[in-house]
């Protein structure tokens, strides 16, 4: 495919000069909050690049695959591999992998289901001279709509966001490519991630990616070696066809990234591992972003490292931040072997505490991690099978791992070999059949999950709850707060039990007011915000 250049941006950046290292570690702060990890944190500003758009990509094409009884999602003869899952609504689950045919090509498939992975709809983008790999999905919150990116051979410095607005009918699937290498001297981007948002007051913004990319460009001063970049849509601040980025140049010889948008909060996560030069080893860079006002000129962002050390490197992270509780699992070798930690916090990493979900003689490795408040469920792999284990209290206490795959010693391992999405689906690569397959399980998730599905009003608020874990959620406190001027009814609350699969409705029960107000429920470790107006008794416009 021949290369369509882009429009050449030139000076639209506010500030091109980075905020040099020794500024930025000037105004840190270093803890030493346990023996054996180290905590440094700051704040700074973004320093934006944009780029119009290259190319516009349409909808893949249907394949019929055949399809086994223990949960194949692509079984051909051809290398299947980096796959990546997403739970959307309901039972309908939306998978993406690359297909390697030869070790020259490489294309990105996309495979749905409506029924939880029982059967799956197989639809492929073309693959010939191409060699597109690394595909990551995410649901975008709302609907069945999910939204995609992934490597770009034949870019140096290329993204692509791919939209699916209903992940059940691909014929509503297409994105657009940029191609930053045609104005800057970016080069080598690789290792996306992608963490979906949906905002009625923003409809473009479809979320953020992270990955991991060089730079060369001495008109904009970015210099950097295999640091961490985050890259958004450029629509409210730029125009419609315009993509935004910032690579974070201080963090070189960084490998991978995972990314986590918290929907109670507003604020994106960031996470990565770099090569630390000041004790000799891989740490933790965490960055704490807004996401709809990412890039106004008065954002703050927030900054952490966590270093273990020169004998504790950490490699391989995953992020997952829901209802302000936040998990980030990844791979360490403080024992002598590869054991599984997760530093947890709720106050968006500020602080963490450090735990061990698995430390056998065996390697762990591979963590991916989904949290929903204080439950969340991670997976890993050991001695070619994966397993999984769940905390029912914030992180202090992991279950025993319990083997997931059938057959046994066949999962492959390595960075984007599998991944975990809401509601216990999983995917992996395995070799039972002698290459590169993508394979699939619903395991549920062994304790109840509260969701707030929705807010409405009328004379006062109601809300409906779901639990849709696998155990009961007895009596679960719930408080619904007003924030405005409310003069009756500012605050009610009590106690819920809701059995596992069902749903139940709280209410704020009379209240009186007048004027603009925002009305936050929280449910467990579930929190929803939405904005109203009170007029007396009623509660109008919630959204």
């Amino acid at each position: 495919m021949k290369k369509i250049k882009a429009m050449f941006v030139g000076v639209l950046v506010i500030a091109m000069t980075l905020v040099p290292l020794n500024s930025l570690l000037a105004e840190s702060f270093m803890e030493n909050v346990h023996s054996a990890y180290t905590i440094e944190r700051g704040e700074f500003h973004p320093h934006p690049v944009v780029c119009k758009v290259t190319e516009k990509i349409g909808a893949p094409k249907p394949v019929p695959p055949p399809l086994g009884t223990d949960s194949p999602i692509a079984d051909s003869s051809d290398n299947e591999v980096s796959p990546s899952v997403a739970l959307c609504s309901g039972e309908n689950i939306i998978a993406a992998f690359a297909l390697q045919p030869d070790v020259l090509t490489s294309g990105i498939l996309f495979s749905y289901s409506t029924d939880m992975g029982s059967t799956w709809n197989l639809y492929e983008r073309q693959i010939e001279d191409m060699y597109d790999t690394d595909p990551s999905v995410a649901y975008r919150g709302t609907g069945n709509s999910a939204v995609a990116c992934w490597t770009l051979g034949e870019y140096e410095a290329g993204n692509v966001v791919y939209l699916m607005p209903d992940i059940t009918d691909p014929e509503t699937y297409g994105g657009s490519l940029w191609a930053w290498e045609d104005n800057y001297g970016f080069f080598n981007w690789h290792n996306f991630t992608i963490a979906g948002y949906y905002s009625d007051d923003y409809p473009e913004f479809w979320g953020m990616m992270s990955f991991i990319g060089d730079s060369d460009d001495e008109n904009i001063h970015y210099f950097a070696t295999e640091c961490p970049w985050i890259l958004t849509d450029g629509t409210k601040w730029y125009g419609e066809g315009y993509a935004v980025c910032d690579a974070f140049l201080w963090w070189n010889y960084s490998r991978t990234t995972s990314i986590s948008i918290d929907q109670s909060t507003g604020r994106g996560y960031t996470v990565f591992d770099f090569f630390n030069s000041s004790v000799g080893t891989y740490s933790l860079g965490i960055i704490n972003h807004p996401t709809e006002r990412v890039w106004d000129d008065d954002s703050v962002w927030y900054w952490t490292n966590i270093s273990g050390g020169f004998f504790a490197s950490y490699a391989h992270p995953d992020v997952s931040v829901s209802s302000g509780s936040g998990y980030i699992v990844c791979e360490t070798n403080e024992n002598g072997n590869k054991d599984i930690i997760c530093f947890h916090s709720t106050d968006g990493f500020n602080t963490t505490t450090k735990t061990f979900v698995a430390n056998s003689p065996d390697d762990e490795t591979d963590p991916s991690i989904v949290s929903y408040g204080n439950i969340a469920q991670c997976t890993f792999i050991k001695n070619g099978n994966i397993y999984e284990t769940h905390t029912s209290d914030g992180g202090a206490t992991w279950s025993e791992p319990l083997q997931i795959n059938d057959q046994d010693g066949t999962v492959a391992s390595g960075w984007h070999a599998s991944q975990l999405t809401t509601g216990g689906n999983i995917i992996w690569t395995d070799t039972r059949n002698g290459n590169n397959d993508i394979y699939f399980d619903s395991l549920g998730v062994p304790a109840p999950v509260i969701n707030i599905e929705e807010i409405k009003g009328g004379f006062g608020v109601k809300a409906t709850v779901t639990n849709t874990g696998g155990g009961d959620a007895e009596n679960v406190d719930w408080t619904i707060t007003f924030s405005g001027p409310v003069f009756i009814g500012k605050e009610k609350g009590g106690t819920i039990t809701i059995p596992a699969g069902g749903t139940a409705t709280i209410s704020s029960g009379l209240v009186f007011g007048i004027g603009p107000a925002s009305v936050t429920v929280t449910v467990g470790g579930a929190t929803k915000t939405a904005s109203c107006f009170v007029l007396g008794p009623l509660v109008l416009g919630v959204k």
